[in-house]
């Protein structure tokens, strides 16, 4: 029964597994769910295990998936790491999917991922491959799997080149890979990271059929000069050069025998990094440096090699403690570093090779067949015509390494040294920690060296060169002899070097009589006595001893470290100069000050002990006598002051010498037990420099965060330098305080001190501290010596509010305080912050609470600060619901300016707008803002429904029929009217129509003369003159004149007929009498208003014609004939 499951369960799985394949090909599903289907197929696939049969039936079906890269990469990344497992179990199937593999690598539309993922599975099948096929080389499939692998690694191998740095990172990744693979291991290798990659050449038999051993030792032994020479080119960047130094180092951790070429590229490296590197660059190189030389000193194959090595970790960097730990226990490099090291030892253990005479001379090889027989590592430990040369060099050099010649380089060289240290050597320069030993001296010898044989001089080159030449000549000799192999130069010169014969045994020594000595009485002894025997000195003489002790004691620092006591040493220079006071100890002082300015770097520590024994002698911790004979106490603010002055003096002198800069500078400041207020003004000193300034910066952000007793006076100082006028001074004060109010337990202090700072905008005149870093303490000197003050100008206003408004978008409190002050500034203040308040109040919005409680609590005298506030938030959103009733509340409740709505009009009922209109057509203190309301009413909308809240003619309607008290008023409204009619809302059909629907009006009022007016004078609206000779017609035709409620009465109607006059011909013509034409043509414009009515009458239709009264024509036409006649006399 349970047979019968099992075997159910089998056949049931390819159904399974093709039903998941088609799912995963509906192109409808999306991506996400294919992927799904995929995985799932894939599980079933590889999870019967090797040497199952799913794996070889659906193999090609997965890689029909790779097609599907061009509606997403997910399903190429899928078939690759399908490849990858699938490799695992069956090294064959790299066979079948390598065509597939090859053609999506070449594809120009592959994406970067999926290259780097087809990249990153031969770093991992390579071993695999290589393993499989060396242990199976009877094994057709087995052959032609390894062609398909050989044909892909060459092809990755050329990516090495490529412009994209992540796949040539992965590609240099591979490279080591194959040459970790094609190299033999020794008994000193390390265990490879992975698992899988345990491959070496060990695992391939010398007589494989398919696989050379000799061409793969060959082949891994020109990639790794390849990756050499890559490493050591002069543009290389820098995480490809990150990736190279990872890559050679780790292949010498696993093969020992490349450990020689790559300590000696690391040095050469170390001496000639690509100028193509930023500083931060070179510091990650040197790190990464570090780390791999560190790990490469605890090799065991290492340890010819670690005077080599801590030179080199000393350069990049490394302290004497890291070099130690790193070092094995009982080597002579630990010994090296605790107990200074002779000549001899030095040159025996300096690492490089001795000269060729002292070499043991090597059997030649005498055919080429037969080199692989034995391994190649003595291949790989020999050094290259370059190492060569620079060994040659570099003993060239060390034997004349004099101090004269030196001296002598040093001042040649001074004359094109720049007058300042260039920022890129100053980061990466490591100070000499073991200078003048003959170790230094072997590693400036080979650091010259190695830049005069990349320069192509030197004698080094000359002997390559010469060597060269002389094996030319010997292979062409050896050619013509008919020699399958020539023979070396040096076997050449061997057998011309005549055997020297040997030599006679020399004669017997003379032996020569020995005078006897005379015998003498012995002497008495005399006891010795300290006091007869000395002699007092003088305070001159004891003075000059004591400070000659001193020197001395400071001069034998090197031999202190070396002897461990090098703390001891530090300990007794601070003792001396601290312990006493007197003029003989300030001299120790200063010069104690100077060694440590001399090498800040080594000498730190020193610095700081003796800031940490002044400040415990300030506690009471420790003692202090005034003079060496008389037993005087300091006084707690003597022993302050003695505090104050020392370390101040170190601060000084680190500036006034140009090294503020410098680590010592600013770790005096932090580690410093107690900051005084001197110290406080260097670090003002150092915060303003134009150069070096944002180091100071760093330090007093650390200073606020550590120093909470003394934050106060420290966020003092940050906010002060947000007053200067250095904007790049003022942008990093102002970054500073962001960060910090970012942060939990300073936040309140910030924003206390934001709330402090804004207070002083309400003083009559601007504040010294304002003053002070704005113009300079010398101008504030000027300043209190003449007794005035500096009145507020808008560039003293900015600097005081640019940190306040910097700090209001991630504190919407302060928008209260802001009001505040608002409300108690001079007008000079309130325009500067109506300025400068767009960027910060566009950040709050309109949904901060605080925000809307100021809004409805602010204070009297701030409300052209809140209109400006919500006009701002307005302008490209709609006001909240919140905004608008806050903004009305303060209108009916606090009786604000109406102009302050402005803003919040869109978001009113209709019945508010008309109540508000009045207040602004009618009024001439607002008339300025009349076009704004105009275009926020029209534009507004209902927000339920997004009609228009008022049509245009509704509106036009409405301000037409708005009740006037007076002719100012009728005035106004018609001056608002006109603008009304210019704005791009309003259609001239309907202003027709409200023209029109205000005919009808009873009574009719002026105020629709005035307009018909307007729209007459307007040339844009000149295709409305017909339509307004209508409307007179009408007029004229109604006789509203006569209607006893109406505005218009005739008097009124005769002067706006002239004014538009041509659209009021029709009307004049066809409507008036002759009584009322002559009483109309009673004017100055008497003759135009004829001639302009004759010429008209002709444009009359017929039943228009018939509609003029008796007389009129008449009356017309003499007047017409009089004035023509009297023109033609004149």
């Amino acid at each position: 029964m349970n047979d019968v499951e099992i075997t159910s369960s089998m056949s049931a799985v390819p159904t399974e597994i093709r039903s998941q394949l088609d799912e995963a090909e509906n192109t409808s599903f999306p991506v996400e769910r294919r992927l799904i289907h995929l995985k799932k197929a894939e599980q079933m696939i590889l999870g019967s295990g090797p040497g199952s049969s799913l794996l070889d039936n659906f193999f090609d079906e997965v890689l029909r998936f790779m097609d599907y890269g061009h509606e997403d990469p997910r399903f190429q990344l899928f078939v690759v790491s399908f490849v990858e497992k699938a490799c695992r179990q069956d090294c064959e199937m790299l066979e079948k999917a390598a065509n597939i593999l090859r053609t999506t690598f070449d594809d120009q539309n592959t994406a970067v991922s999926v290259r780097k993922k087809i990249i990153n599975l031969m770093f991992l099948v390579y071993p695999l491959i290589f393993n499989w096929a060396a242990s199976h080389k009877n094994d057709r499939s087995a052959e032609s799997t390894w062609d398909v692998m050989k044909v892909l690694k060459y092809r990755i191998l050329q990516c090495t080149d490529s412009d994209n740095q992540g796949i040539c990172s992965m590609a240099l990744k591979f490279l080591q890979t194959v040459i970790l693979s094609q190299t033999t291991q020794t008994q000193h290798s390390e265990a490879p990271r992975h698992k899988g990659q345990i491959m070496s050449l060990d695992k391939l038999s010398r007589d494989h059929k398919f696989i050379s051993y000799h061409k793969m030792d060959t082949e891994a032994g020109l990639d790794f000069d390849n990756l050499i020479s890559r490493m050591l080119s002069t543009h290389i960047p820098c995480i490809n050069l990150l990736t190279c130094i990872g890559c050679i180092c780790e292949i010498a951790r696993q093969r020992p025998g490349f450990m020689q070429k790559v300590i000696s590229a690391l040095e050469r490296l170390q001496f000639n990094l690509p100028p193509t590197l930023s500083t931060s660059q070179v510091k990650s190189v040197r790190k990464e440096m570090k780390m791999h030389l560190l790990r490469m000193l605890k090799h065991p194959a290492s340890t010819q090699f670690h005077q080599v090595i801590t030179t080199l970790l000393s350069d990049v960097g490394a302290s004497q403690g890291e070099i130690s730990r790193a070092l094995p226990n009982g080597s002579s490099g630990r010994r090296a570093l605790t107990r200074p090291s002779s000549s001899n030892n030095v040159a025996q253990s300096s690492g490089y090779e001795e000269p060729q005479s002292k070499r043991p001379k090597l059997p030649p090889v005498e055919d080429d067949e037969y080199a692989d027989e034995k391994p190649n590592q003595s291949n790989v430990c020999s050094d290259g015509s370059s190492g060569k040369a620079i060994d040659i060099t570099a003993r060239f050099i060390y034997e004349r390494l004099s101090p004269k010649v030196v001296t002598n380089l040093v001042l040649i060289s001074l004359v094109t040294l720049p007058d300042e240290m260039p920022p890129a050597f100053a980061s990466s320069y490591t100070p000499i920690s073991a200078a003048g030993t003959e170790g230094q001296r072997h590693h400036l010898a080979r650091i010259m060296a190695t830049q005069f044989t990349s320069a192509g001089v030197g004698p080094g080159v000359e002997q390559m060169k010469k060597e060269q030449k002389e094996e030319f000549f010997a292979r062409q000799q050896a050619r013509s002899d008919g020699a399958v192999i020539p023979p070396t130069p040096q076997h050449i010169a061997a057998a011309m070097t005549p055997k020297p014969e040997a030599s006679a045994k020399p004669p017997p020594p003379v032996q020569f009589s020995v005078p006897q000595v005379p015998v003498q009485k012995p002497k008495g002894k005399i006891q010795f006595n300290l006091i007869t025997s000395v002699q007092d000195m003088s305070d001159e003489e004891a003075k000059k001893l004591m400070s000659q002790a001193f020197e001395r004691i400071m001069s034998n620092e090197r031999r202190a470290i070396q002897g461990g006591e090098g703390v001891a040493h530090q300990m007794l220079l601070v003792r001396i100069v601290t312990r006493f006071a007197s003029p003989l100890i300030s001299e120790f002082e200063k010069s104690l000050l100077d060694f440590i300015l001399a090498d800040q770097r080594s000498r730190t520590e020193i610095a700081l002990l003796w800031i940490a024994e002044l400040f415990a002698q300030y506690q009471g911790h420790s003692i202090v006598r005034h003079d060496l004979h008389e037993p005087f106490e300091f006084t707690k603010e003597e022993r302050r002051t003695r505090y104050d002055i020392v370390v101040t003096g170190m601060l000084s002198a680190l500036y006034e010498g140009g090294h503020h800069k410098e680590l010592l500078f600013h770790k005096i400041l932090l580690e410093a037990p107690l900051v005084t207020e001197a110290m406080l003004k260097w670090l003002r000193i150092a915060c303003i420099d134009e150069v070096f300034g944002s180091f100071g910066m760093t330090t007093l952000r650390e200073l606020i965060l550590t120093r909470s007793r003394q934050r106060d006076e420290l966020l003092s100082l940050l906010f002060n330098f947000s007053y200067s006028q250095n904007q790049e001074l003022r942008s990093q004060s102002i970054e500073t305080a962001k960060e910090l109010y970012m942060i939990s337990y300073i936040k309140q202090d910030v924003q206390r001190f934001a709330s402090d700072m804004v207070q002083l905008c309400t003083q009559p005149a601007a504040p010294l501290p304002i003053v002070a870093n704005y113009f300079g303490d010398e101008y504030v000197e000027k300043l209190q010596a003449e007794e005035r003050s500096e009145p507020w100008s808008e560039a003293l206003i900015k600097s005081a509010l640019c940190l306040f408004f910097a700090l209001m978008p991630l504190e919407h409190s302060l928008i209260k305080t802001l009001a505040d002050v608002y409300s108690k500034a001079n007008n000079d203040v309130k325009r500067v912050v109506l300025k400068s308040v767009e960027p910060a109040a566009k950040s709050i919005g309109m949904g901060s609470p605080d925000l809307l409680d100021m809004i409805e609590h602010c204070p009297e005298g701030t409300q052209t600060l809140v209109a400006k506030i919500v006009n701002l938030l307005t302008e490209r959103s709609q006001p909240t619901p919140e905004i608008v009733s806050r903004m009305m509340f303060l209108y009916v409740k606090r009786k604000t300016d109406v102009r302050s709505l402005i803003p919040v009009l869109t978001r009113l009922s209709k019945e508010e707008l008309f109540d508000l209109l009045p207040k602004f057509v009618l009024s001439s203190a607002v008339q300025r803002s009349v076009p704004a309301v105009f275009s926020k009413i029209l534009s507004a909308k209902k927000e339920d429904t997004d009609e228009l809240t008022v049509p245009p003619l509704e509106l036009l309607l409405t301000i037409h029929r708005l009740p006037t008290s007076s002719d100012k008023e009728r005035k106004l409204l018609a001056s608002n009217i006109k603008t009304l009619l210019q704005s791009k809302l309003m259609s001239k059909e309907t202003i027709a129509n409200g023209i029109e629907a205000l005919l009808d009006d009873k009574p009719i009022k002026k105020i629709l003369f005035d307009t018909i007016l307007a729209v007459y004078e307007n040339p844009a609206m000149s295709n409305l003159r017909g339509f307004l000779a209508n409307v007179v017609s009408r007029i004229v035709s109604a006789k509203m004149w006569d209607d006893p409620e109406s505005e218009c009465d005739w008097s009124f109607f005769v002067s706006f007929a002239r004014t538009v006059s041509n659209a009021a011909c029709a009307a004049v013509l066809t409507g008036f009498t002759s009584e009322e034409l002559t009483e109309y043509l009673e004017c100055e414009n008497r003759n135009n208003l004829i001639i302009e009515l004759r010429d008209y009458y002709h444009n009359l239709s017929r039943n228009q014609k018939r509609l003029v009264k008796d007389g009129v024509l008449e009356c017309i036409q003499s007047e017409a004939e009089r004035i023509e006649s009297g023109e033609n006399r004149s």
